[in-house]
């Protein structure tokens, strides 16, 4: 499971820094980079690390979140072509599905696309299918080479970033596409609240899963958590 979470920070890492690096060659100004969740642990210039070490965001300057002056828009994140916006927000996860080809050749672009029916049944059957899943990616965590299992490690972060979701470059990318659209503006608040409640849902509901399965396989003994 080590080498697991290895691969995990690894992606994390990579997807956040692929999104940095291409702002930075187009000349887009990053306020803040935040690697893992929870509170703040440090901060090393405009990184910040946190706790959790699965996931991060990039915060660019942009004029929809913060106020700026119309003489200085040139490196906000708004004010550069849609193809640039769409590039650095998709950027992070081509970089993870190139990891996952480099590594397992087309093993991995298989690995990429089963991943979003994966992610969504695994959640919809968090007893069942997430449980099969989980010891299929434990059983690769403990017989795969590193390398290997980082491949299939990207592929399928790629697709869990790639949902639908506000939460997750897949909901920026959509967003991204059509913000200055009649279809955005036509778009109701109460849909969007709904995505992010769905993937909140989607997330814990996996996080179950693993519990359950991490309690099943013995790395979690429940009497020593409620004390009897």
């Amino acid at each position: 499971m080590i080498a697991l979470l290895c691969a995990v920070v690894t992606c994390v890492g990579l997807h956040v820094s692929s999104a940095v690096f291409l702002a930075d060659q187009l000349k887009i100004k990053v306020r803040e980079v935040s690697i893992g969740f929870g509170p703040v642990l440090a901060r090393f210039g405009r990184v910040t690390l946190r706790p959790f070490l699965f996931g991060g965001s990039v915060r660019f300057k942009d004029s929809e979140v913060e106020s700026i002056d119309p003489d200085d828009m040139h490196d906000a994140f708004d004010a550069q072509p849609l193809a640039a916006r769409l590039a650095v927000g998709a950027s992070g996860c081509i970089a993870l599905v190139l990891v996952a080809v480099a590594t397992l050749r087309l093993d991995g672009l298989r690995a990429f696309a089963s991943g979003f029916m994966q992610i969504v049944s695994g959640a919809f059957s968090p007893l069942c299918d997430a449980q099969e899943l989980l010891a299929q990616m434990h059983l690769a965590s403990t017989t795969l080479p590193f390398v290997s299992l980082l491949g299939l490690t990207a592929a399928k972060f790629a697709a869990l970033n790639l949902l639908p979701s506000p939460a997750t470059n897949g909901g920026f990318l959509i967003r991204t596409a059509f913000l200055r659209t009649r279809l955005f503006r036509r778009w109701p608040s109460r849909m969007t609240s709904l995505c992010e409640v769905a993937y909140l849902g989607l997330l814990l509901s996996w996080l179950c899963a693993l519990l359950v399965y991490l309690t099943q396989s013995g790395a979690i003994d429940l009497h020593m958590l409620t004390g009897k």
